[in-house]
């Protein structure tokens, strides 16, 4: 079964928000 691209895409922009919020909490010093 293969993957919508629409569906990676999601994914990506999911994976680039948790890594752009956890960068955020961990840089608050």
């Amino acid at each position: 079964m293969r993957t919508p691209g629409a569906v990676v895409l999601c994914l990506i922009a999911l994976l680039g928000s948790v890594v752009c919020i956890y960068d955020d909490l961990s840089g608050q010093d």
